[in-house]
């Protein structure tokens, strides 16, 4: 078994592979606040470190943990935060399971958020005009 030091340096391996971070972990932090990182790149970092250590993380619940990409529309800290530490990231890798038990709670449901409906929307309605009108200049210069 790795020991905590072991499991510190490669957590902060991973993160300067994966984010470029160059700072040291603080104990008893939330690891990516300390990163300024959100989203898709706390999955990176988490998921390599966590299939590294062949930790199981069916139970794992990211908006516990961290916002995700569109954090000012879709935020979750109304259900609580818990901070993702170096603490915990060992006992992780010590028990190869994800040691955290999740209040009850109803997982937010972002689709039915009108924040992020409508810039989606617009998005789609964007895409179709560009591909309706690609379609008939490709179609009138045939």
């Amino acid at each position: 078994m790795k020991t905590d030091q072991e499991i510190l340096n490669r957590f902060q391996e991973i993160a300067r592979e994966e984010l470029l971070f160059e700072g040291e972990i603080k104990p008893g932090e939330d690891v990516f606040e300390q990163m300024s990182a959100a989203g898709e790149d706390c999955d990176d970092v988490l998921f390599k470190f966590t299939d590294e250590f062949e930790i199981d993380m069916s139970d794992f619940l990211f908006y516990f943990h961290y916002e995700n990409e569109f954090a000012t529309l879709l935020s979750n800290r109304s259900l609580g935060y818990i901070p993702i530490t170096i603490e915990l990231l060992v006992k992780a890798a010590q028990e190869k399971k994800w040691p955290v038990e999740y209040p009850d709670h109803k997982p937010p449901d972002w689709r039915r958020n009108p924040m992020l409906f409508y810039p989606v929307m617009i998005l789609a309605i964007v895409v179709v005009i560009f591909a309706a009108n690609f379609l008939t200049n490709v179609t009138l210069a045939l």
